[in-house]
């Protein structure tokens, strides 16, 4: 199979972002820590730009569900993780529930990805690469925000000919 363009942009966006994502939870830059989501989202929103596929109602719904995907996302994280004190359901949970809010928002700004396929290879990403959460270290952080994030980007973008129909 053939990957799309759409696919590679979006990653991109996620891979660019993900180094900003990881310098704001190292260094623990609040203001910057809690608007991780939208940076993210803003990145998506450049690259569909580029894609010519941004319309006013997604450069309002992309930013707006990857804002809340990661505020959701971490607060579970930290919420399951205070409970039960295992990092691997921590970030395989919270990386699924992440992927599943910003896939729900693509099913929102986009008519083409309504399949259930989409959905599915969206959040099963993120709670793939959500265990890169379990490496509890600086570099380990670094791969998991740049890894989940380029992965959830392209896997967004994977089916391109469902982003244009919609």
């Amino acid at each position: 199979m053939k990957v799309s363009g759409s696919a590679y942009a979006l990653g991109f966006a996620g891979a660019l972002t993900g180094p900003v994502s990881w310098a704001a939870f190292l260094w623990d830059i609040r203001w910057l820590g809690e608007a991780l989501g939208l940076v993210f989202g803003l990145a998506v929103v450049a690259a569909l730009a580029a894609l010519g596929l941004l319309t006013l109602r997604r450069a309002l719904i992309v930013p707006a569900a990857f804002g809340l995907s990661w505020l959701v996302a971490k607060n579970l994280a930290l919420r399951i993780y205070d409970w039960m004190d295992v990092m691997s359901l921590t970030g395989a949970a919270a990386g699924a529930v992440g992927a599943f809010i910003v896939a729900l928002g693509f099913r929102l700004a986009f008519a083409g990805f309504r399949a259930p396929s989409h959905l599915v290879r969206t959040v099963v990403t993120g709670a793939v690469f959500g265990l890169f959460l379990t490496v509890e270290t600086d570099l380990g952080s670094l791969v998991f925000f740049v890894a989940w994030q380029a992965v959830v980007g392209a896997a967004l973008g994977w089916d391109a000919a469902a982003l244009r129909r919609g």
